[in-house]
């Protein structure tokens, strides 16, 4: 599934509605415009279209095949860094296990940009990022690194092959 141009969201988001009733996934209820707007007030940032029409349109949070939790709005404000505005550094991969102790504060950097959607365990977690040149895109987190789902996944790229694939899913081949 590719990086989904807006054009082609709203056939996305029908699609995923159909699956999301087929696979008897439960999803939080939709969201108002302004729920969203407070949420982005508050933390000084703009969520990617992508994810704030699936927020508007399909829900908010839900309950993901093999028994994860994709997490809510308001439980992503609970638990939200104080850097969601700041700039997402990256753009390539980054194993920081390959390196010599990598300093604390590229450490934190890791924070800045993005929000946790599922945490999967052992340290492992599907991150969206909402600022930099990879807005929009997924990158998985864990304890020794950070990189994007390959082929390159934005939002509703990302939920839709989980829907197909359940725990089987793969993002880490082209």
């Amino acid at each position: 599934m590719p990086i989904y141009q807006p054009e082609q969201y709203n056939v996305i988001i029908n699609r995923i509605k159909e699956k999301c009733i087929a696979e008897d996934v439960f999803l939080g209820e939709q969201l108002l415009e302004q729920e969203i707007c407070l949420f982005e007030k508050k933390h000084d940032t703009i969520l990617p279209e992508v994810y704030r029409k699936f927020l508007l349109e399909v829900g908010d949070g839900c309950d993901m095949i093999g028994g994860f939790k994709m997490k809510s709005l308001d439980m992503i404000d609970r638990l939200i860094s104080e850097k969601l505005s700041a700039t997402f550094p990256f753009e390539d991969p980054w194993i920081w296990e390959d390196e010599e102790c990598p300093s604390e504060s590229q450490l934190l950097e890791i924070r800045n940009g993005n929000i946790e959607l599922i945490h999967i365990g052992d340290a492992q977690s599907y991150n969206l990022i909402v600022t930099g040149k990879y807005r929009g895109e997924i990158w998985f987190f864990c304890d020794v690194g950070i990189q994007p789902c390959c082929q390159r996944q934005d939002f509703l790229g990302w939920f839709e092959k989980w829907l197909d694939y359940g725990n089987d899913v793969d993002y880490f081949t082209e």
